[in-house]
C-alpha cells in the first residue's frame, strides 16, 4: 500500500533529522498515513463482506 510506504518513509525522515521541527513535521506525516492505512483497512474489511 502506498500509505504505509509513505509512513515508511517519513519515519525514516524523522530517524535522520538533525532539524526538530523536521523531524517533528516528518513524524506527523508518518502518523496521518498510518491513520490512512487503518481507515483503508476498515473500509476493505466492510466491503469484503458478502
Amino acid at each position: 500500500m502506498n500509505e504505509q510506504r509513505a509512513a515508511q518513509f517519513y519515519q525514516a525522515v524523522a530517524d535522520a533529522a538533525d532539524d526538530p521541527e523536521v523531524r517533528q513535521l516528518a513524524l506527523e506525516f508518518a502518523a496521518e498515513e498510518r491513520e490512512h492505512t487503518a481507515a483503508l483497512d476498515r473500509v476493505l474489511a466492510a466491503t469484503l463482506r458478502f
